[in-house]
């Protein structure tokens, strides 16, 4: 069994590869500042010559930690496809609105990349969260996927595992609705008529602009954004009553652990 590596809290807790997407994120920032001033190609010229110095940066790291591949499972493989196929999705429903080539939205978009990027490569097993898990990966002899945790002989109780199985069918189901709405909305907004006419009737509104939509169009958004609004913060207070009063882990933070 893999052992299990608690999410970083501080700084020194963190891999390099994870300092290194913070400061991805940084510099994404500041471009979404001079969005108004900078063309979308020369952003992806900047972006461009950073990543490939963040990559130096990794590979040098790695050479100098003797860092060595552990190869990667089914379930990482699995896990990576869906971190793949759901942001892509995201990217879908939300360009309908911001067009990703706007230079106001590309470093939005290109942040979102990063964030994509770093947890496909962590599915597989090439860059880390924690600096701990990047060191195991560094000894010589036996890799991380040989070391186990403390709790490695403890078979978690079936009910557990199912209510953990339930609550992310759910999370899902939540975020999907999100999604979904965004689409919807930003589709609407763009192919709905600027005055009443045949069965677009409804009126639309989005930041003072108004179109005019069908019914069940309407109908559809509405259902899915209260779906959105109200399953969001539900989501989140079952989650934190799961991980932290269950101790079922749900969240990336650790569960304290009851004492025997």
């Amino acid at each position: 069994m893999a052992r299990r590596y608690p999410y970083p809290q501080h700084w020194s807790d963190m891999s390099t590869d994870f300092k290194l997407l913070f400061g991805y994120h940084g510099s994404m920032m500041v471009l979404m500042v001079l969005g108004a001033v900078i063309s979308a190609r020369l952003q992806l010229k900047i972006v461009g010559v950073l990543v490939a110095a963040i990559g130096t940066v990794s590979l040098i790291a790695r050479r100098k930690a003797g860092w060595r591949w552990r190869g990667v499972g089914i379930r990482g493989i699995l896990d990576a496809l869906l971190n793949f196929v759901l942001a892509g999705l995201f990217f879908l429903s939300v360009s309908t609105l911001a067009p990703p080539l706007n230079p106001m939205f590309l470093p939005w978009y290109l942040g979102g990349v990063g964030i994509v990027a770093f947890a496909t490569l962590s599915a597989l097993n090439v860059t880390t969260y924690s600096q701990s898990e990047f060191l195991d990966q560094c000894r010589d002899g036996k890799a991380a996927n040989d070391t186990v945790d403390e709790t490695a002989g403890e078979k978690e109780a079936l009910w557990r595992r199912a209510v953990r199985a339930i609550y992310s069918v759910a999370f899902l189901g939540v975020w999907l609705a999100g999604v979904a709405s965004f689409y919807l909305f930003g589709k609407s907004v763009k192919n709905g008529s600027a005055e009443p006419s045949g069965q677009n009737t409804v009126a639309l509104m989005d930041h003072g602009n108004t179109v005019y939509v069908t019914q069940q169009a309407k109908d559809l958004i509405d259902t899915l954004q209260s779906a959105m609004s109200l399953g969001i913060p539900a989501i989140m207070a079952i989650g934190a009553f799961l991980h932290f009063v269950l101790h079922i882990e749900v969240l990336s933070t650790p569960v304290r652990k009851k004492n025997k």
